[in-house]
């Protein structure tokens, strides 16, 4: 696995532990009654001499279920909790330093089959050895 699968595999799980309605699975669209969580945007910050690299990338966080306030609290209990974290994980390859909110959990649709959907995105810094 490289490093940007194994930093959203990280993610996942520390969103996993506020124990939320659903499993948490890799993807942008989340099955019905479902939350998903993926890459979006980003690049290096900076590239170091060492060839090193701080990165910051986007991780969007989407939610679908049949109850608008289930959906709404899952995503803001996994904002609330990556955000206030002073501990993050790491590997040989990499170092999660800091994770926050860049766009809170918002409406988005309501599907035809009474699924509400919600949308959020998280900034994840990391350096790269």
């Amino acid at each position: 696995m490289n490093a940007f699968d194994e930093i959203l595999a990280a993610a996942i799980s520390m969103a996993q532990e506020t124990d939320p309605y659903a499993t948490i699975t890799a993807g942008a669209l989340p099955a019905d009654n479902g939350i998903c969580m993926t890459w979006a945007s980003g690049a290096p910050a900076s590239t170091f001499l060492d060839k090193g690299m701080a990165y910051q990338r986007t991780i969007v966080c989407n939610g679908k279920h049949t109850s608008q306030q289930t959906v709404s609290e899952a995503l803001h209990a996994i904002h609330l909790a990556l955000t206030k974290t002073k501990t993050y994980p790491s590997a040989p390859q990499w170092q999660i330093t800091d994770i926050a909110t860049v766009a809170a959990p918002a409406y988005l649709s309501r599907e035809q089959n009474s699924q509400w959907l919600y949308g959020s995105s998280l900034r994840v810094k990391f350096y790269l050895r």
